[in-house]
């Protein structure tokens, strides 16, 4: 990873947490899966309802894919907000600002062509 991104220097627990997190994220990916599976095999016994027995999982490409989408819309999950100090800093940070001067001369309208002002608009 670290060489794609064309990064030399670094400190050795950084590839670590690289892996911890990749392992982390696999797992949570693959466990999705298999109770994605375990419920599309549920729902088949059901619908044909040949025996109550469950059956084995069989984890399906589709299934990875359809966990790894639900991983997407969860993102949130590897990231922490930011405190609320931290929120108020920035926004007293943006509000310290000047609003831009309007000019006083008067409004800037669009063309007459566009302006509805006239008596008879057609």
């Amino acid at each position: 990873i670290m060489a794609t991104m064309d990064i030399q220097n670094y400190d050795n627990q950084v590839i670590s947490m690289l892996r911890e997190l990749q392992h982390r994220y696999c797992t949570d990916v693959l466990r999705d899966a298999i109770l994605l599976s375990e419920h599309r095999s549920h729902e088949l016994i059901a619908s044909s309802q040949e025996s109550q027995a469950p059956a084995p999982a069989n984890v399906d490409l589709s299934d990875v894919k359809l966990a790894i989408d639900m991983k997407k819309k969860c993102e949130y999950q590897f990231t922490n907000r930011p405190s609320t100090s931290e929120l108020q800093h920035w926004a007293k940070g943006i509000n310290d600002r000047d609003l831009p001067n309007i000019p006083k001369t008067r409004i800037p309208l669009p063309e007459q062509r566009f302006c509805l002002l006239a008596p008879n608009i057609n």
